[in-house]
């Protein structure tokens, strides 16, 4: 049984996917912008610029990590210069999984336990997919989601839908 149910997003529900997705694309060329005013490439988490790949470490600045054999570097808070750069390399966040569960559901998101018994769980967040220019709502199985002009899709419709378009089949 699949963990998740699939949604061709529609009316309210796809106005506000749509909405949150530009936003997030928005958030994510803003951070690309900050980059280049300091001559890098961020280094991100998903949600924040943890540091900026530069061909030289800066003065003033240390070395976070290492991202595809190039390190990685931030500004110490030493001045107030190098805290005024750390925190507009700061100041961008990108909403993520939970914040777009939070849309569609009630609940925080869906906990599944590990199937072998062992400590941990998972936590499922309704997500977008693409397919071609179709946008989805994959939505885990048993969450607080209540369709406002969306259409489920039986797993055959879905499978369906991902065959016509080659590079989501694979």
């Amino acid at each position: 049984m699949s963990e998740r149910e699939y949604y061709l997003a529609g009316g309210e529900d796809l106005a506000k996917a749509n909405a949150f997705i530009e936003e997030r694309n928005k958030a994510s060329d803003e951070i690309n912008e900050i980059a280049k005013k300091y001559g890098g490439e961020a280094v991100i988490n998903g949600r924040i610029i943890l540091g900026l790949t530069l061909p030289e470490k800066p003065e003033g600045w240390t070395q976070k990590g290492i991202i595809e054999g190039k390190p990685y570097y931030m500004p110490k808070r030493t001045s107030k210069a190098l805290k005024a750069i750390h925190e507009d390399l700061r100041s961008v966040r990108i909403q993520g999984a939970m914040e777009f569960h939070s849309l569609f559901c009630r609940d925080g998101g869906k906990m599944i336990a590990r199937d072998d018994g062992g400590f941990g769980t998972r936590i499922l967040f309704t997500v977008w997919e693409w397919v071609g220019d179709t946008l989805l709502l994959s939505v885990p199985v048993g969450a607080d989601f209540t369709p406002n002009g969306s259409r489920k899709l039986k797993m055959s419709e879905y499978w369906a839908l991902k065959e016509t378009v080659p590079e989501a089949a694979e």
